[in-house]
């Protein structure tokens, strides 16, 4: 099962400037937070004080080792500005960008923390049966994982939309990006 809680949140702010400029900024931010588990652990129950799942030959029983969890974040700013301009080299209609954006990934893996058992059967457990006593146990150890990323990308561009005369227009642009992902380092060894 999948629980998830999003969230977006961006604002606008087009300014006209003069008669031939248009500037437009935006920010935002969003954050997703998912878990995709049994439903007890998206309740928010500690995975390891879940009953263990039981692993027979062709189902399983009580509950499911699956417990992730994803919360994922970003927030980020762009401008852009039009300008148009008309002459006797034809009319330009020319934009420029920057955007910015940060992320943070956080990843977190309960699986397994309540403990699997095997079974080479498929009869319910029997004290009195040997035959239906697990053939073993999984479980994680010695915790869950749980590691950040993290990242910063930033990207530019210019673009022009040239129209030379009612038979040729010529479309140009550029764009340049950056992806700047901190480097690992022995508090954190994910970031």
């Amino acid at each position: 099962a999948e629980t998830d809680v999003d969230w977006t949140v961006v604002g606008n702010l087009t300014s006209v400037i003069g008669s031939s400029k248009v500037n437009t900024f935006r920010v935002s931010a969003v954050k997703e937070d998912v878990f995709f588990g049994n439903p007890r652990f998206n309740a928010g129950e500690p995975q390891q004080s879940l009953p263990p799942t039981l692993d027979y030959l062709s189902f399983e029983d009580q509950q499911s080792n699956r417990a992730n969890r994803r919360l994922d974040t970003a927030w980020g700013a762009d401008n852009v500005l039009g300008w148009f301009m008309s002459g006797k080299g034809g009319d330009h209609d020319m934009k420029f960008g920057i955007n910015y954006l940060h992320s943070a990934l956080r990843v977190q893996d309960f699986g397994n923390a309540n403990g699997v058992f095997v079974m080479n059967v498929d009869v319910p457990f029997d004290p009195n049966n040997p035959r239906t006593y697990p053939e073993r146990l999984q479980v994680r150890v010695p915790g869950p994982v749980d590691f950040t990323m993290k990242g910063d990308f930033i990207g530019m561009f210019a673009q022009d939309h040239w129209k030379l005369n009612n038979n040729l227009t010529i479309n140009l642009g550029a764009r340049y990006d950056i992806e700047v992902l901190p480097t690992p380092n022995q508090d954190n060894p994910m970031f």
